[in-house]
C-alpha cells in the first residue's frame, strides 16, 4: 500500500507540473475559454443572453477545451519513457493509471470551474439559486469521465502512426455522450426539474471507463 501510494503520488506530481507549466496546457485553454466566451459575448445585449444558450457555450467550451489539453498537454511518448521504469520493476498495479487520470482529471475540474463562473460574468447570465450546485457537480463528473476516457484513449493510440489523430477520433465520439447528459442535467436544473437518468448516465460511462482502464491500462501502455 505504501508502494502504491509513494508511485501515486509521484505520477500525480509529475502530470500536475506538466499541465500547469505547460505553455500549451491548462493556461492556454484557460485562455481559449475566455476567447470563446468572449466571442459569444457580442451576440446578445448585456444580461440577455440566453441562459439555454449559455450552457451549450459551456459544455462546449469545456469539451473542446479537453480535446486541447489532451492533444497539447500529453507528450505520451516521453510519458511512456519517464513511466517505462515504473512498469519494468514489477509495478503491476494501478498506481500509473490512477495517478494520471487524478491529474488530468483535476486540472480538468479546475477548468470547468473557471468556465462556469467566467461565463456567468462575460455573459450576464441569470440562473436560479438552486442551479450553481447541480452545475459544478456535473461539470466535475465530466471532467472525471473525459479523464477516463482521454487516458484510455491515448493509451490505445500510444503505438499507433498518427497517435494523435487516432486519439481524437476515439475521445471525440466517446466524450460527447457525456456532455450531452450534462447538458441535460443542466437544462432541467434551469427548469427546476428533478432528473436522474442523466446523472445515472454520467455514472455508468465513469464506471464502465474506470473499470476498462484498471484492467487495460496497463498492458496498452506495454504493446
Amino acid at each position: 500500500m505504501r508502494l502504491f501510494l509513494r508511485r501515486f503520488r509521484l505520477i500525480l506530481a509529475k502530470d500536475l507540473r506538466l499541465y500547469f507549466s505547460g505553455a500549451a496546457t491548462l493556461w492556454a485553454c484557460a485562455l481559449f475559454s475566455l476567447a470563446m466566451l468572449s466571442l459569444f459575448r457580442f451576440t446578445a445585449p448585456p444580461d440577455q443572453f440566453p441562459a439555454l444558450a449559455g450552457i451549450a457555450v459551456m459544455v462546449g467550451t469545456h469539451l473542446t477545451s479537453s480535446v486541447f489539453l489532451l492533444l497539447a498537454g500529453q507528450e505520451w511518448e516521453w510519458e511512456w519513457l519517464a513511466n517505462r521504469a515504473l512498469l519494468l520493476e514489477g509495478a503491476r498495479d494501478s498506481s500509473l493509471f490512477i495517478g494520471k487520470v487524478a491529474g488530468y482529471a483535476i486540472t480538468l475540474s479546475l477548468l470547468w470551474l473557471f468556465t462556469f463562473f467566467s461565463a456567468v460574468v462575460l455573459l450576464g447570465l441569470r440562473f436560479p439559486e438552486n442551479f450553481t450546485l447541480p452545475a459544478i457537480g456535473a461539470g466535475l463528473l465530466l471532467s472525471i469521465g473525459m479523464s477516463l476516457i482521454g487516458l484510455l484513449s491515448a493509451a490505445i493510440a500510444l503505438h499507433t502512426r498518427f497517435r494523435q489523430l487516432v486519439m481524437f477520433l476515439l475521445y471525440l465520439p466517446l466524450a460527447l455522450p457525456s456532455a450531452i447528459a450534462v447538458a441535460g442535467i443542466l437544462r432541467m436544473a434551469l427548469e427546476g426539474r428533478a432528473v436522474s437518468a442523466e446523472w445515472n448516465l454520467l455514472l455508468a460511462f465513469s464506471l464502465v471507463f474506470f473499470a476498462a482502464g484498471l484492467a487495460l491500462f496497463d498492458y496498452l501502455m506495454e504493446e
